[in-house]
Formats: C-alpha cells, sequence, structure tokens
C-alpha cells in the first residue's frame, strides 16, 4: 500500500459518513458538499464505491463509482466494445464499476498516483466478490488478468518444502526421516508455488486474445479473464471512520 504524507490516509466512505452534517467541510473549496454528498449517496445506494482522501478527519479528496449494467446496445465507445470481445460477444450485458467523479485540493496532487493505485487494488478485490467485469475509468476499461506463476516457482517451493523437512529431521536426530519428508514436501510445496497466480488490472484492448476470463456464471469460457488481487489491500474495517470520527 501506498506510503502517504505524514497525517494522510486513504478510506472507504460509507453511507454513514456521507450523513453527517460536517461532512467535507475542508472540501468544499471545490465542490458543492450538498451536491456531494447527494452523489456519494446515490452511488452508495446502488452498490458503488466511495473513496476518500483524508487529513486525519479531513476529506482532502475523493473518488466516486457507481455499479452499473453495461448493455452491449448502448455502448458508445471503442474501450468499452473491446470489453464484450473479451468474451466472445455472447454476453449482452455485464456489471461494470464506473468512475463517475473526483475531486481533490491543489495541495494534494502529488499524492494523487498513489491514491489511485490503491483504489484499483481495493477494487480487484469487489470485482470477484460481486461479479464485476470491468472498471470503467474515464477513457478506458479496466479488466483482470490472470496469468500462471513462473517456473521458479515450483522450484523455489520444492527447496522450501526440503529445507523444512531436514531441519524437522536435525531437531528429531533423524536425518533419514527428514530426507524423506523433504521428498514429500518438497512436492507439495512445489505444486503450490508453481499454481500461483498473478493478477492485475489491465486495460481491455491490451489483454491479448485467448487471455481467459470469468463470466457472470463464473465459469472459465474461451476468451475470458478471471482476476483478483491482494497488494494494496484497503480494509473496510481499517479504512471507514467510526461515527464518532466522522463528526469532527
Amino acid at each position: 500500500m501506498t506510503k502517504y504524507e505524514k497525517g494522510y490516509g486513504i478510506k472507504v466512505i460509507s453511507k454513514g459518513m456521507v450523513k453527517k452534517a460536517a461532512f467535507g467541510e475542508a472540501i468544499k473549496a471545490v465542490t458543492d458538499i450538498t451536491v456531494l454528498q447527494e452523489k456519494m449517496q446515490k452511488a452508495l445506494d446502488t452498490g458503488g464505491r466511495v473513496y476518500g482522501l483524508y487529513y486525519k478527519k479531513e476529506l482532502k479528496g475523493y473518488y466516486i463509482f457507481s455499479k452499473e449494467v453495461l448493455k452491449k446496445e448502448q455502448i458508445e465507445y471503442d474501450f468499452e466494445k473491446s470489453v464484450f470481445a473479451l468474451f466472445g460477444n455472447k454476453k449482452e450485458e455485464i456489471n461494470v464499476y464506473r468512475l463517475i467523479e473526483s475531486d481533490m485540493l491543489p495541495a494534494c496532487e502529488g499524492m494523487r498516483e498513489g491514491l489511485e493505485k490503491d483504489i484499483k487494488a481495493e477494487l480487484k478485490e469487489n470485482m470477484v466478490f460481486y461479479e464485476i467485469k470491468a472498471i470503467i475509468w474515464n477513457k478506458e476499461a479496466l479488466v483482470l488478468e490472470e496469468k500462471k506463476g513462473s517456473g521458479f516457482g515450483g522450484i523455489g517451493g520444492m527447496g522450501i518444502g526440503l529445507l523444512f523437512a531436514l531441519s524437522y529431521g536435525m531437531l528429531f536426530d533423524n536425518l533419514a526421516l527428514g530426507i524423506c519428508l523433504g521428498m514429500m514436501w518438497g512436492v507439495c510445496f512445489g505444486t503450490i508455488f508453481s499454481s500461483a497466480k498473478v493478477r492485475e488490472l489491465k486495460p481491455a484492448q491490451d489483454i491479448k486474445n485467448g487471455a481467459e476470463t470469468t463470466g457472470n456464471d463464473g465459469e472459465i469460457s474461451e476468451n475470458d479473464t478471471e482476476t483478483t488481487g491482494n497488494d494494496g489491500e484497503i480494509s473496510e474495517n481499517d479504512a471507514e471512520t467510526t461515527e464518532n470520527d466522522a463528526e469532527e
């Protein structure tokens, strides 16, 4: 997760936080707070996500994502068409997150890149749980691409398994047992590490033909992509402020 300037951090904004009377006082220099609250509330009511850049308890920037059903018959841009192309044009509609508004105080612009990186990492988790197939971010459609780990993972896993087993054998003064366990554990760890998968967000048009993606039913189809990610996680328990925190 990005290391922000001292006192700053990213938070998932909840419905309760938006309703507070003092919400967004620090950012009213760049936006109408009443209109902003309405937009955030509407997005959250329909399954969207809202993120805030905070300095202690003061909102300094925000990103609002709506949850929408993107229908093939209604798409307007080529980058949206590229998402449907990944599914072999077999699907008539897909669920997406769409960035509908973002802004921050000029003094915080230097943190924008890191903030957006963390938001994308957190959205990856929600894409899997809520069957979201893409993130429409300005003029780009981001999808999850999954690739198997490199062969080094299998070799490294075998090495770790062998090391653990030999240490176990030496601890109990039975090297023969350690060698036997090393062979078994090495195979187990090697299999686990070699099957590890790397998941990342990429523009839909950059996904090569033949990449696997997951359809709405969760089954892997010929031209589909399934992914998720754990880097840069934003835990809602850690990120959301409490009712008392939001009051200030």
